[in-house]
């Protein structure tokens, strides 16, 4: 993508809101891929539960924005801002995100242990520090979908009455 879009004269825009400050095990997701964005997004974890976001922008992307046009509704406030810093500076601290990558090699062998429950077990996972996907299967599971999904189909071309208006 970095290609294409540097011959192309694209901006690459990314966006980091899920899977940025720390959550894959370095500090962006995209790190992991070795290219750098124009532009990106970020936002969740760069307020530790607070609500915050932020748009980084290189010099040359940042050259085409006029102040105040890309705002947020989480954006900066004194409160937001010092809550920004304080996760930075426990993000950025030594060995943080070491510690991250090296939690989530416990991931693994626990999912495969919880499979127990679900008779379709465990078929497959895939991590990035503390971001980790389990894909599994329940037959169990598709066999009540499919049945809600019949019962839907059955009910789709009825009208259905409002509801009576509550009593004064």
């Amino acid at each position: 993508m970095r290609r294409l879009c540097d011959e192309y004269g694209l901006l690459l825009i990314l966006d980091e809101v899920q899977s940025g400050v720390g959550r894959t095990g370095r500090l962006f997701a995209h790190e992991w891929a070795g290219v750098t964005p124009d532009i990106m997004a970020v936002a969740k974890g760069i307020g530790g539960g607070f609500p915050l976001g932020a748009c980084l922008a290189t010099a040359e992307a940042a050259s085409g924005m006029a102040a105040g046009t890309h705002g947020s509704t989480y954006g900066g406030n004194p409160l937001a801002m010092a809550v920004g810093n304080a996760v930075l500076d426990v993000v950025l601290a030594d060995d943080f995100l070491e510690h991250v990558r090296d939690v989530a090699l416990v991931f693994p062998p626990g999912a495969r242990r919880a499979q127990g429950p679900f008779p379709g077990g465990h078929r497959g996972h895939s991590r990035r520090g503390s971001a980790a996907g389990h894909q599994g299967e329940d037959p169990g599971w598709r066999a009540a979908q499919g049945g809600a999904r019949r019962k839907a189909a059955r009910g789709a071309g009825r009208r259905q009455r409002p509801a009576a208006p509550a009593a004064p």
